[in-house]
């Protein structure tokens, strides 16, 4: 679902990988070891457009979660 969050906060989980892709599928961030690094930016930390993104959570059992947030700037 949409988040309306300043971040991404995820230290509740074990997140090895962290990757959210732009609406072309092109990847906009990464981490590894994520817990709430993201607030919006790229891997260059620039601010990134408003807009609705997707994620794909790599868990430490090594499995997959996705969704979508969406930036209001």
């Amino acid at each position: 679902g949409a988040e309306s969050n300043p971040s991404f906060d995820l230290r509740t989980l074990a997140v090895p990988t962290l990757e959210i892709y732009n609406r072309y599928g092109k990847l906009v961030y990464s981490r590894n070891n994520y817990k709430k690094e993201w607030y919006g930016q790229d891997s260059g930390n620039g601010a990134l457009p408003t807009g609705t993104y997707f994620y794909i959570i790599t868990t430490s059992d090594n499995k997959q979660k996705t969704g979508s947030v969406y930036i209001n700037r």
